[in-house]
């Protein structure tokens, strides 16, 4: 009997509006990189790394084949975007 073992590696950027530099490190790192792990362990894909700077963020994830990229996506973005809209 065979078996598969399938898992997509995805590596996305995403910026703020404009460009603007306006993602804090202490958001970052006490508000928002934490949230973005928990995030995926709870919705069933893994985030091996997360960087990010003033005005983008780059998350490598680990998707498996049953989970749809564009929703993982989305998710995050309105995730990131929600958490920022109650930061200010």
């Amino acid at each position: 009997m065979s078996h598969s073992y399938c898992h997509n590696w995805v590596h996305i950027v995403w910026t703020t509006k404009g460009k603007e530099a306006i993602l804090s490190k202490t958001f970052l790192d006490n508000q928002l990189i934490p949230l973005l792990f928990q995030i995926g362990f709870q919705e069933g894909f893994k985030l091996d790394a997360v960087n990010s700077h003033t005005d983008h963020i780059h998350c490598l994830l680990k998707v498996p084949s049953t989970l749809s990229i564009s929703r993982i996506v989305k998710m995050l973005k309105v995730l990131v975007h929600e958490t920022f809209m109650m930061k200010i």
